[in-house]
């Protein structure tokens, strides 16, 4: 099976001093990443870094030389430097810029493979016949082996629309990595592995995505997710701590102001949001339940305070219940976000100084609280402690293999990846929306609205045109919990 190749793109020459000190120019990256250091010099521990095809601006000041650069150094916005070598160009309208601007100009849409190819150029109808006569027929799935379970869960068996028309170079056999790049198949994405996409057209009347490395994959032979439209919810005067969110669909209401409560014939439905007050123990049974608040039944003023009769209850075991921090993570600035989670409950909250401002529900590890002495990625548990943020991305592929030529699973494109004790990561997870429950391999797993909730509340910000930003002392902190 042949191994994914890095795009070569022909040399150039850098831009001129005088063009890129002045004010309103900008810069695109020709390679894959290309990082950025606070001061002209390679010496230095990099700060974030630029994606391919993404431009940013320069800064009104001038070039420099420095170490570790065969050309000089670029002042991008805003801060940092970049090496103006062949990895970097002023010009937009190289192919390969304009290819990948094109590739990922739109929404980006995600979808599972079932075995699906990865074309370097448009197929002919011969080509992909050979090509794909070992994958059997299109449209059929084969079962997810045991570790991918989970994974399909908003997957769906339906035909992805197209949405573009084939541009020149495609129509010409040609690809996004060179005008006749040698080769037709690039690999075969694993049955189980998932991939980003936006654009979407037709050939010889087949359907392909472009995905957004730029090979193309036959949209039959793939599964689009559809978009989970969880979110968390803001906190404020009339909506405060505790939240509950039903992890469990059908999970009945229980009334009554004496022990036992009487279960009634009312279900709600999953991931639903109830404020919620007090809780109460049944000593007999061992349950707990979570009163409710309703326009009918008012909050008491404190903790356990009367029930009334016909208060309506939720069982603890159906909720993930989002409380008040049972500590603050140090000494805190007033303006100062960080986030707490809760292993067992599933739970997020963030907090400006100390007030909370933010709630929601979470998927955490599935191996739950570690354990002593257990290896955290083996039992997959998320790690508990304090921590700040390491680095955050744009987005990123995430695989438990670390060579990419030999990989036989990958998540493509996991959007908001903020690290806060690497391998560890609050994550975007657009395969699932089982949050409140524990399912992840340890990172810690959020809606897609969530996702970039929390990317924009945190620090460090993510500058306008950077791929990633590393963090440090200043990083939003991380505070988990059992």
């Amino acid at each position: 099976m042949p191994a994914r190749r890095a795009s070569v793109a022909p040399a150039i020459a850098a831009p001129s001093r005088e063009t890129l000190a002045s004010r309103g120019a900008f810069l695109w990256v020709r390679r894959a990443s290309v990082f950025v250091y606070p001061k002209p010099r390679s010496t230095e521990l990099w700060i974030g870094s630029l994606h391919e095809g993404t431009p940013v601006a320069l800064r009104a000041q001038a070039p420099r030389r420095g170490a570790g650069c065969r050309a000089d150094w670029l002042p991008i916005e805003p801060r940092g430097w970049v090496c103006g070598d062949d990895r970097v160009t002023q010009s937009s309208d190289e192919r390969r810029i304009a290819a990948v601007s094109w590739a990922r100009s739109g929404e980006l849409q995600y979808a599972l493979s079932s075995g699906a190819p990865m074309y370097r150029r448009l197929p002919t109808r011969q080509e992909w016949m050979r090509s794909e006569a070992w994958l059997g027929a299109p449209g059929t799935h084969a079962p997810m082996s045991w570790g991918n379970r989970g994974h399909e869960a908003l997957a769906e068996s339906r035909a992805i629309t197209v949405n573009a028309a084939s541009p020149d170079w495609f129509r010409e056999q040609g690809s996004l990595f060179a005008t006749r790049e040698p080769g037709l198949l690039e690999r075969i994405i694993p049955n189980g592995s998932m991939l980003g996409y936006v654009k979407v057209l037709e050939h010889e009347g087949r359907v392909f995505v472009v995905e957004v490395d730029g090979t193309l994959v036959p949209a039959e032979r793939l599964r689009p997710f559809r978009r989970s439209e969880f979110a968390g919810v803001e906190l404020n005067a009339t909506r405060s701590l505790p939240l509950a969110w039903t992890h469990l669909a059908g999970c009945p209401v229980f009334e009554g102001s004496e022990l036992p409560l009487r279960e009634t014939a009312t279900r709600i439905a999953g991931l639903t949001l109830h404020q919620v007050t007090s809780e109460r123990r049944d000593p007999k049974s061992g349950r707990s339940f979570w009163r409710l608040v309703s326009a009918e039944q008012p909050r008491p003023n404190k903790p356990g305070g009367d029930a009334a009769v016909g208060a309506h209850w939720l069982e603890a075991a159906c909720l993930s219940v989002a409380q008040a921090a049972p500590r603050m993570p140090g000494k805190l600035e007033s303006t100062e976000v960080w986030l707490d989670i809760a292993i067992r409950q599933g739970t997020l909250v963030a907090y400006r100084g100390s007030e909370p401002i933010f709630a929601t529900a979470v998927s955490p590890g599935a191996g739950g609280v570690p354990r002593p002495g257990g290896n955290l990625v083996k039992d997959s548990t998320t790690p508990t402690g304090s921590f700040r943020l390491e680095h955050k991305l744009a987005a990123t592929t995430m695989s438990p293999e670390p060579l990419v030529e030999q990989r036989d699973f990958w998540i493509a494109e996991v959007p908001a990846t903020q690290y806060f004790s690497a391998p560890f990561a609050l994550h975007v997870a657009y395969w699932h929306e089982n949050f409140g429950q524990p399912k992840s391999a340890g990172c810690v797993n959020l809606s897609p609205r969530d996702g970039a909730t929390l990317f924009a509340l945190t620090s460090p910000s993510l500058p306008a045109g950077w791929h990633s930003v590393v963090g440090g002392p200043g990083a939003s902190r991380v505070l988990v919990h059992p």
